[in-house]
């Protein structure tokens, strides 16, 4: 799992560059400031954590309510009152624990059939490519020229 724990790290080190250009009041997305946006992705972070231990427990995930949109908006909401210091200790904290999880993760279920609570389905090892893409995807929206 070493590999996929390596490309979770190089997308999340793509997207630390692009977030050093970003200004804590600055809109990132329409309606979102650094720390929405950091809200965003721990979100995520902590759905794959959920998504991988109930696929350990040989359970499948919760749907999230409503649409993406609505989770991100529920997400942000939950994490408006923490200050950007919090919210960076808590973006670490939650990578580290999934970066854990990944690191123990039994090889015989790797690319074991699970459903994503957001609908589709697939395996850990694509879950994880979803992930990283999704970081990288976003460090190219917030600074495009790096």
């Amino acid at each position: 799992m070493n590999e996929w724990i390596e490309l979770l790290d190089q997308a999340r080190a793509k997207l630390n560059t692009a977030l050093q250009y970003i200004q804590a009041k600055q809109e990132v997305f329409p309606g979102w400031q650094r720390q929405h946006f950091l809200a965003h992705i721990i979100g995520w972070d902590e759905v794959a954590i959920t998504i991988l231990r109930a696929h350990q427990q040989d359970e499948q995930p919760e749907a999230i309510t409503g649409s993406i949109d609505e989770f991100n908006e529920q997400m942000i909401t939950h994490l408006a009152s923490i200050s950007e210091e919090s919210l960076y200790l808590k973006w670490e904290s939650a990578r580290q624990e999934l970066r854990g999880i990944l690191d123990d993760y039994p090889k015989s279920k790797l690319n074991n059939h699970l459903n994503y609570p957001w609908g589709g389905s697939g395996s850990v090892v694509e879950l994880v490519k979803i992930w990283a893409e999704h970081e990288e995807l976003h460090a190219q929206e917030l600074c495009p020229s790096k």
